[in-house]
């Protein structure tokens, strides 16, 4: 237990190694994800303003001209939108930049690195294990940058602001909402885990396949010497449908996963709805009320 959780800090050390090496990059996309937040966030706010000014038939006047509320909240929610749209795009494109400078930065390092290693290392090692361990490192730390690190942060501020606006608005409908993200990470605590030994397993399988692969395709003047192909095909086969059958086994199992949240996101979407249309419904019946006491 030690040794993994040994192993987890020095992976995180190596990934925060090669993001600090950028770090006006990440200031950048850090307050563009704020901004994003703040702008996805205020949605409901306005949504919820929107209809309340359609129960009401609330006008304004601006240079002289008679506007309903209504319509000049929608306006503001299509600038909103707007906003949040060309927020979110930039920093996609930056988010993307940024992941790639560090999955290139890795992928030099780390084949630098094996010219400076020892010739005992590469007679004791299979070259095409090593490659293979160097390609799914690239591509886990290409993914713990772009899509854990810096694109959960902003998801995260976006939540906590909607619930904020929602707890603003209305207390129901704001517990239904916080209801739907602690059924969202409840789910994600029992379900991760249990991959993480399955995933180690899928890399070392195909480190070994990869392995094969290689020393077979390396040593083809003695396959070829000793009339070997078929069982050097035969050996490639069997270890690649080994890993396509552990990496299916876990790509069934986050399937699974995402299946239970997303069902837990439609059934806290629904009962959303159901808040908000029964608090809708009210507001309308008591404003029908008193325009009917005014008769």
């Amino acid at each position: 237990m030690r040794k993994k959780i040994k192993e987890t800090f020095k992976g995180w050390g190596i990934a925060w190694r090669y993001i600090s090496a950028s770090k006006d990059e990440l200031v950048v996309l850090t307050w563009l994800g704020v901004f994003s937040a703040l702008a996805n966030g205020s949605v409901p706010y306005i949504a919820g303003k929107f209809f309340d000014a359609i129960v009401k038939s609330s006008t304004f006047i601006l240079g002289g001209l008679n506007i309903s509320l209504w319509a000049g909240i929608l306006f503001i929610w299509a600038m909103f939108q707007l906003i949040a749209l060309a927020i979110d795009w930039v920093w996609d494109v930056r988010n993307e930049k940024f992941g790639m400078r560090v999955f290139t930065d890795y992928k030099v390092e780390a084949f630098s690195r094996l010219l400076l290693l020892s010739t005992d290392f590469h007679k004791s090692r299979r070259i095409g294990e090593v490659m293979e361990g160097i390609n799914r490192a690239g591509n886990g730390l290409y993914s713990i940058v772009g899509r854990v690190v810096v694109d959960l942060a902003p998801k995260f501020l976006s939540i906590i602001v909607g619930i904020w606006f929602a707890f603003y608005m209305n207390v129901s409908l704001a517990i239904v909402l916080l209801l739907g993200v602690v059924m969202y990470v409840f789910v994600l605590t029992r379900t991760v885990p249990r991959a993480i030994p399955l995933q180690r397993k899928v890399f070392k399988s195909w480190q070994k396949a990869y392995g094969v692969a290689h020393e077979s395709v390396g040593n083809i003047a003695m396959i070829k010497q000793f009339v070997a192909e078929i069982f050097a095909k035969q050996n490639m086969r069997k270890k690649f449908e080994n890993s396509n059958s552990l990496g299916l086994t876990l790509e069934l199992g986050t399937h699974l996963d995402k299946h239970s949240v997303f069902k837990s996101h439609d059934c806290v979407w629904c009962a959303t709805r159901c808040v908000y249309s029964l608090r809708f419904l009210d507001s309308k019946w008591h404003h029908d009320s008193r325009r009917a006491s005014c008769f």
